[in-house]
Formats: structure tokens, C-alpha cells, sequence
């Protein structure tokens, strides 16, 4: 059983890693959508905005504040990624 100090720090790792997964995805959306394969990217967005919705969730958890706004930083970024990539997709919509 993780407890403590490990236990933070395992979920601050899990909060930078699953980030660093979101902006993946967005990356390949972004792809796909370049290439014409609309579908793959409409799959690609909705894993970044799914793991997007999760990180919020586990925001609260990182107790380190100057680790928090870190990575409320890059969430804002990545939002910003989101956003454009919908409205490229779903340009009636926007």
C-alpha cells in the first residue's frame, strides 16, 4: 500500500504523464484531420478531451502548489488545442 509522501507523488506522476497523453492525442487528431481521415481524428480528439476531463478531477490532488499551477498551465493550453481542433471539426458549431 502506497501511503504518504509516495502517494503524492505517485499521483503528480500520473497527472504529468496522463497530460503528456492528452496533448499525444491532440497531436494525432490534429494529423489525421491534416490527412483527411476525419473519423480517426474525431476519435483522437474525444480520448484528449476524455483525459482532459480526468485531469481536472485529479488536479486537486497535486498539493504542491507551484506543481499545480504547472499544470493548470498546460491544461489551459491544451483546452486552447481542444478548442481549435473542434471548431475544425465541427466548423457549424463553433
Amino acid at each position: 500500500m502506497v501511503t504518504g509522501h509516495a502517494s503524492r507523488a505517485l499521483c503528480n506522476e500520473l497527472v504529468r504523464a496522463n497530460l503528456g497523453t492528452c496533448f499525444v492525442y491532440a497531436g494525432l487528431a490534429k494529423t489525421e484531420l491534416k490527412a483527411g481521415r476525419v473519423k480517426l481524428a474525431e476519435r483522437f480528439l474525444g480520448l484528449a478531451r476524455s483525459s482532459h476531463g480526468a485531469m481536472l478531477r485529479f488536479l486537486a490532488k497535486v498539493e504542491d502548489e507551484k506543481q499545480r499551477n504547472e499544470i493548470r498551465a498546460n491544461l489551459v493550453h491544451l483546452e486552447e488545442k481542444l478548442a481549435v481542433l473542434y471548431g475544425q471539426l465541427n466548423p457549424d458549431r463553433v
